[in-house]
């Protein structure tokens, strides 16, 4: 794991299924071995990959050890609580979300809100002291990266003060002390990112989800079983600054004191609604102020990346509004914290553009031979196959990503086992249409089909109905997804050896035939031979029998005929000859 970004890829979880390219505005992903890995140097931490990746292999740094450390490190630490914790504990009163962060150690919990109002005060003022200028929030530190990266045009126009979560350290450092520790918990990824920029104002950025899994592991009671403790924020409560985390309440914090007809105030949701509408805007030709509210999440922090709990839309809205104060929302601020800071280190990075013939080579690699080839099906995760193009040159992708060169890479490798396949094959889909055959398929089923093959270099389309006369046996597997073999199957004047089988389950079936008739024929010849030699072979051991039995015969006349001269004491055994027997 790399500490050194907020964001990062647990390998052995990824499923190489390119979401988090798709989603990824800063396209700030890496593919190698099919694993997607972040970029971090192009990476505006907005966490969108987190919350979208199916995987869960997208992961967010866990600070909880670092925090505390910090407690045992520091005497006093504060928790800088962002806003929109009223959508993720909305079960829990005011006293009870502070007792909770100081049973894990924090001496008091502060509302980031109280920055927010800080902003909000010093915008005022900058707004009604200029004219025709476009302004961009600060507050969305992803949006701030976005922007100095990917947008660097409109990098002048971002308001030059830090955002709501600096300013609010700093409010703190100046009411309790330099020396203290601060740690922020909200729904953000990029709070962690600006942290880390800003170690010298803020300590430590940790999630909501932090929140609850350090909770859970110290094995606290979970309000508002937590009593006896002081139930109010330090140094005071926020009032019109809990609008921020929703769409357009940093706005709703400026009406009040604009002047009229002086600015035009406007929102915009998510970075690549903010890159589309900052495309097309012709700046120079401003009659008025405008003021830009820009946020990274859709409908605003409460929709952060981090947050355990699902959002509940509009109800998020009013649970966020509620806490608002509105006898006191008017009452202007003092605007007495110096807010100005230097926008974040984020370099632009203007890698030179490949060269139109890089590009071609590179589109060969994935089979884009014309324009026509070009889909731009975005399945890879870039908008056009020339964007992608400049990944592979980049080597921040793979040729696997194309989904329509490895359809291709792999119709052609079944091609050719098909084509090299001594026996008729054929594919068919689950309205029996032909996706693909062989040459010996054609040939087997008639010669208006094999010309028609001939003709086409394929039968794709057409229905097996008007080819085949079994269809039934491919409905059969479509229907059951159980293979079929059938041996010596009669086809009209044919033996058929047919084996169907399964490739999609009730969607694509193929089918192996073999034409068995002249195997059968030889099968008959050779039988008849061999029936032929086994009556050779019977007449000849009969013929042999006989004669061994004739000569056996033969031999015992004579043995018996010697043994009765022997009998009869005779001096000379008289010899009879066997012919002579015969004849008497």
């Amino acid at each position: 794991m790399d500490h050194s970004h907020p964001i990062y890829t647990e390998i052995v979880e990824c499923q190489d299924c390119y979401k988090c390219v798709r989603g990824c505005p800063a396209k700030a992903i890496r593919v190698q071995d099919g694993h997607a890995s972040i970029i971090k140097e192009l990476c505006t931490a907005c966490g969108h990959c987190v919350a979208i990746c199916p995987a869960k292999a997208k992961r967010i740094r866990d600070d909880i050890r670092r925090a505390q450390n910090l407690l045992k490190r520091k005497k006093i630490v504060y928790a800088s609580l962002a806003p929109s914790w009223v959508t993720e504990f909305p079960d829990y009163e005011t006293k009870d979300i502070i007792a909770l962060l100081k049973s894990l150690g924090f001496c008091g919990v502060s509302e980031t809100a109280l920055g927010a109002q800080e902003v909000s005060a010093r915008l005022v003022d900058d707004l009604n002291g200029t004219k025709n200028r476009f302004y961009i929030s600060s507050a969305c530190p992803a949006v701030v990266e976005f922007i100095s990266k990917y947008i660097p045009e409109y990098k002048e126009n971002i308001t030059a003060m830090a955002s709501p979560l600096l300013t609010h350290t700093r409010m703190l450092r100046k009411c309790f002390g330099e020396e203290i520790g601060i740690v922020f918990f909200g729904p953000c990824t990029a709070k962690k990112l600006e942290a880390d920029r800003n170690k010298n104002m803020l300590d430590l950025s940790l999630t909501f989800e932090e929140l609850r899994k350090w909770v859970e592991e110290e094995e606290l009671e979970i309000p508002p079983s937590i009593t006896g403790q002081n139930g109010s924020f330090v140094p005071f409560s926020a009032q019109e600054g809990a609008l921020y985390p929703v769409e357009g309440g940093m706005v709703e914090t400026l009406q009040d004191w604009l002047k009229k007809d002086s600015t035009e105030t406007l929102s915009v949701s998510g970075l690549d609604e903010l890159k589309y509408y900052l495309e097309i805007f012709d700046k120079d030709s401003l009659e008025t102020n405008v003021f830009l509210e820009a946020l990274a999440c859709k409908g605003g922090c409460i929709n952060g990346p981090c947050r355990s709990q699902r959002s509940t839309g509009l109800n998020d809205r009013l649970l966020v509004k509620k806490r608002v104060k509105k006898d006191e929302k008017k009452k202007k601020r003092e605007n007495t914290i110096l807010t100005d800071l230097p926008l974040p280190e984020a370099a632009l990075l203007q890698a030179s553009s490949p060269k139109s013939q890089e590009i071609t080579r590179a589109l060969l690699k994935i089979g884009k031979t014309s324009l026509s080839d070009e889909l731009n099906c975005g399945g890879c995760g870039y908008d056009t196959c020339r964007q992608f193009a400049e990944a592979l040159i980049g080597k921040k992708a793979e040729p696997a990503m194309c989904a329509s060169y490895m359809k291709k890479k792999a119709q052609n490798k079944a091609n050719a086992l098909l084509r090299c396949m001594p026996t008729a094959g054929v594919i068919i889909d689950s309205s029996l249409r032909i996706i693909e055959c062989n040459r010996h398929f054609a040939e087997m089923f008639g010669e208006e089909t094999l010309e028609t093959y001939e003709v086409l270099s394929t039968l794709s389309g057409a229905y097996i109905e008007k080819i085949l006369p079994f269809t039934n046996l491919f409905k059969s597997v479509l229907r059951s997804g159980d293979d079929i073999f059938r041996e010596n199957y009669k086809s009209g004047e044919k033996l058929l050896n047919i084996s169907i089988f399964t490739i999609e389950p009730h969607l694509t079936v193929g089918g192996i035939i073999q034409d068995a008739t002249s195997i059968e024929v030889k099968r008959e010849a050779i039988a008849s031979k061999a029936n032929e030699v086994l009556r050779k072979n019977l007449n000849t051991v009969q013929g042999i029998a006989k004669l061994l039995g004739e000569h056996m015969a033969d031999t015992e006349i004579i043995l018996r005929s010697i043994a009765k001269g022997f009998s009869s004491n005779e001096s000379q055994p008289v010899l009879i000859n066997p012919e002579e027997k015969k004849e008497k």
